[in-house]
């Protein structure tokens, strides 16, 4: 329907902080909704996995408070960035070192320690552990610092299942994804799931996706229920509970890359929560073409039942999925809302690698799905089908994170990451909120209407703090809600800041 573009030569409101080339602003986003804004209509946390804060590719994350000023348009209200040397994460012992590519993945969590301010989950591929970071704002402005902290590894003093820890190993690439699947035992606290997609349990390369089980404590006291690990991979698939056996083969890459698994509301009626889990090279449609498996859930985080969605496969009422070779179809997944009142819900699904707009412009999918699972229809957002600006490289579509309503028409939007785009310098990245429409009733679907871009290097009131070349901006995104809170807030990675 409509869409912004936040960059750094966009007018939007951002003004970047230092900008370089590479910094990868927009590789991933994130939402949350906070009732302690300061009116704002929500925040988004942006990652720049490249940014140079700290060091080389340490890593960083923008928090964007956004707000709707137009039907048509987006803009940035305040600006807080967190990294070695911003934020407080220096204060709490969690400032990432060189090389951590920082903020690679996010996933939005719930407040959990009372303070009225949702926290945020930050991978580090390169290094392998994941932040769980404890938010606070300022009342006012929508500016964020980190009070608190506590890093999940492969470490004795992590505070993660031993079982859990025995499986890190290197080179796995564990933390490229973590997601935030809902509580859904009812017992409170979140259930996590954390990806390493390059994971040889049972096929080389085949991945694997990892469930844990939250216990909320007081304070900041977070633990894990040491008995409640669930591990779909190769390894396990087959068994009671777990992946269909065939699901997973060498070189799929199970659990995307950054936001390849995501919480998807409940599709089969049965009262919960389900799950998006990306397939990133997946063989069945092309090579390397990627699937996306919408995957039934138990309480426990067990499978209930699957269902694999790639070209020819998982659709139905004539819909159409028109995947290549290395469209990397599922590296990032989001689940939507209901969009058309059918009573199940949709999802949107990254291709980074798709051609329309040059190589490796990228495209994002939105599926509209059956209580089966299967696609009943299917849109495409790209440079051929909308008006987009997208161009070779730009790599749109590898972070996603669905928006409540920001611009008021009481439908959801989308915030895309485009961590490969140019503007203001080389690979400095970008993130799209891109506003859609319905078209039709109920079994209806939807499409574009307009956008709003913020670039890593500044635009519609983001200010970017010491921004640079390569830092990837938007490679990592995650949209974080609260209950009473406002839409609008995301969190985006930037992996390559070297603060």
């Amino acid at each position: 329907r409509a869409h912004t573009k936040i960059s750094e030569t966009s007018s939007v409101g951002f003004v970047p902080l230092s900008p370089t080339n590479l910094q990868a602003f927009g590789h991933g986003v994130t939402t949350w909704g906070m009732g302690s804004t300061g009116g704002t209509d929500g925040v988004i946390a942006i990652s720049c996995d490249q940014d140079d804060d700290g060091g080389a590719e340490a890593g960083a994350v923008y928090l964007l408070a956004l707000s709707s000023p137009s039907a048509a348009a987006a803009a940035v209200d305040a600006t807080s960035k967190l990294s070695a040397t911003r934020g407080g994460l220096a204060q709490v012992r969690l400032a990432p070192a060189a090389g951590d590519s920082w903020g690679i993945a996010l996933a939005a969590l719930p407040d959990l320690d009372g303070n009225g301010d949702g926290e945020l989950c930050v991978g580090a591929e390169v290094t392998s552990y994941v932040d769980l970071l404890f938010l606070s704002s300022d009342g006012a402005g929508g500016s964020f610092v980190v009070q608190a902290g506590m890093r999940l590894s492969s470490a004795g003093s992590s505070v993660l299942p031993p079982v859990m820890r025995a499986r890190f190993v290197a080179d796995t690439s564990w933390g490229i994804t973590v997601a935030n699947l809902g509580d859904l035992d009812g017992d409170g606290a979140p259930e996590l799931a954390i990806a390493a997609p390059r994971d040889d349990a049972g096929a080389s390369d085949g991945g694997a996706v990892f469930i844990l089980s939250m216990v909320p404590m007081p304070a900041v006291e977070v633990r894990f229920k040491q008995d409640a690990f669930v591990e779909l991979s190769a390894g396990t698939q087959g068994s009671a509970g777990r992946l269909a056996a065939g699901t997973v083969q060498a070189g799929d890459l199970l659990g995307g890359r950054s936001g390849g698994v995501s919480a998807l509301d409940d599709v089969d009626g049965d009262g919960v929560g389900d799950a998006l889990i990306g397939v990133t090279t997946d063989d069945d449609g092309a090579t390397d073409a990627g699937s996306v498996l919408v995957v039934m859930m138990n309480t426990d985080g067990s499978v209930k039942g699957q269902q694999k969605i790639t070209s020819g496969v998982g659709l139905t009422n004539g819909a159409t999925l028109s995947l290549v070779a290395e469209d990397w179809f599922g590296c990032t997944v989001a689940g939507m809302a209901d969009w058309d009142g059918d009573g199940v819900p949709e999802a949107a699904v990254g291709a980074r690698y798709d051609e329309d707009g040059g190589d490796r412009a990228g495209a994002v999918w939105l599926l509209f799905l059956t209580a089966a699972g299967e696609a009943r229809a299917t849109y495409k957002l790209s440079a051929d089908t909308t008006p987009l600006p997208l161009v070779t490289f730009d790599n749109f579509g590898q972070g996603i994170a669905t928006l409540p309503d920001i611009d008021g028409d009481g439908k959801q939007d989308l915030a895309v990451g485009s961590h490969g785009d140019d503007e203001g310098g080389s690979g400095r990245g970008a993130v799209y909120i891109v506003f859609l429409q319905s078209v039709g009733g109920v079994g209806g679907t939807a499409e574009y209407r307009a956008h709003t871009k913020i670039a890593g290097t500044g635009g519609a009131g983001f200010v970017p703090v010491s921004p640079t070349d390569a830092q990837w901006f938007g490679h990592g995104i995650s949209a974080m809600t609260d209950a009473g809170g406002t839409a609008g807030v995301i969190a985006v990675g930037a992996p390559g800041d070297k603060d």
